[in-house]
């Protein structure tokens, strides 16, 4: 059992409760096309975008259709019923220009969805726990090497604003802002995110799987307990 499909299922899920029967959909950023291949099956129509050509590859592999290109030189004649971002907004620049083009290829009704997450967000118990527990599962051989060495002498807090300055990513606060400006109507929703790196990094195997499972249960558990943050957003935006 691959933990992924956790992961997976939360954004699918998440999706397919704002869609029309029978949409068609614009996906920015398809990685390998697994998303796209399940709404295809629910007898959505998918495009899919990606800037890297073995994305487009993988994600065809998989019966979608995938182009390779920058979303905001997209010169599609088409309208849609959504544009969907999952965990791709906040990398895309410039910001306003990404939101507006979105804005322009919906149909009127039509809806923005992003899965994202705000790294802003993150605190000194939030993090702890993040690193604690993945190096937790490192020593029991529980999870591939990943983004989360050992902290040596450094502050958890400190470790991943360090690791998320490397590259200009926009703030949930950044990214709401840029489609409230323009969406007459906004929904914002935080959530668990965090599991997502325990997901990849587990093994494909059943206790993989439940290890995971248990892991987005603690996070749930937690945030509602507020002892970490919802390092997770989403927004939903009717055109």
């Amino acid at each position: 059992m691959d933990p992924t499909e956790i992961a997976l299922r939360r954004t699918y899920d998440f999706v397919r409760g704002n869609l029309r029967p029978h949409s068609r959909i614009l996906e920015v950023g398809c990685g390998k096309g697994e998303l796209a291949q399940r709404l295809q099956q629910d007898r959505h129509q998918l495009l899919a975008l990606d800037v890297s050509e073995e994305a487009v590859r993988q994600a065809r592999d998989r019966g979608v259709a995938a182009q390779r290109c920058d979303f905001v030189d997209f010169p599609a004649s088409e309208s849609f019923d959504a544009v969907l971002f999952a965990r791709s907004l906040h990398h895309i620049h410039p910001l306003e220009t990404a939101v507006g083009r979105a804005f322009e290829l919906l149909k009127p009704g039509g809806v923005l969805l992003a899965d994202e997450f705000d790294h802003e967000a993150m605190d000194h118990d939030t993090a702890r726990w993040l690193y604690s527990l993945s190096e937790t599962l490192r020593l029991a051989a529980m999870a591939q090497p990943n983004d989360f060495p050992g902290l040596g002498e450094r502050e958890p807090l400190e470790h991943w604003r360090e690791e998320h300055a490397q590259e200009p990513l926009h703030t949930g606060q950044q990214m709401t802002a840029a489609v409230a400006a323009l969406f007459p109507s906004v929904g914002r929703a935080d959530c668990c995110y965090l599991f997502r790196y325990f997901c990849r990094d587990l093994p494909n195997s059943p206790t993989g799987y439940e290890i995971a499972s248990k892991i987005l249960d603690l996070e749930t558990s937690l945030i509602g307990q507020n002892r970490i943050k919802a390092i997770g957003i989403r927004l939903v935006a009717a055109r």
